[in-house]
């Protein structure tokens, strides 16, 4: 799993669509978001939805326009593919350095049957993860690996 960094404090009139941020302690990208305009205290509140990156549940809130919130590391990472066990619901990959990886299949993972006759025919297959981090405590993370996609190569 690569290594990664603590998450970076953001100003919530910073959240832009497809940003990255926690809501309810879940890594989330944001999906949509709206400004109010001020009121007779002067502070905008900013309203914003977003979906985890892990689970693909949404979630949403709504913060003032000065309010710090966490923005987490993303790491993007491709494997070379070793094994598909569905049966103990995992995935065997190499790194680059030779060093092997296992991560666990996402609840409803529909892309077995592409693997498997990628796998049939002797190609080889990429697969790419996400890592992140996922807050348990109050600011207290715990990075997490879970599968993204596969492409087949040598075709």
């Amino acid at each position: 799993m690569p290594e990664l960094g603590q998450p970076v404090p953001m100003s919530a009139h910073h959240i832009r669509k497809g940003t990255l941020v926690f809501i309810s302690g879940h890594p989330c990208k944001i999906t949509e978001t709206a400004t109010s305009k001020t009121g007779k205290h002067g502070h905008a509140k900013i309203t914003f939805a977003g979906v985890d990156i892990f689970t693909g549940k949404k979630y949403s809130g709504v913060e003032p326009g000065h309010a710090v919130m966490m923005q987490p590391p993303c790491v993007k990472t491709e494997y070379l593919l070793c094994d598909l066990d569905e049966k103990e619901g995992t995935l065997n990959l190499m790194a680059d350095d030779g060093s092997e990886v296992v991560i666990n299949l996402p609840a409803e993972f529909k892309d077995a049957e592409g693997i498997n006759t990628a796998l049939g025919n002797d190609k080889e297959v990429t697969i790419a993860t996400l890592t992140s981090c996922v807050e348990t405590a109050k600011d207290t993370y715990v990075n997490q690996e879970v599968y993204d996609s596969f492409k087949v190569i040598n075709q």
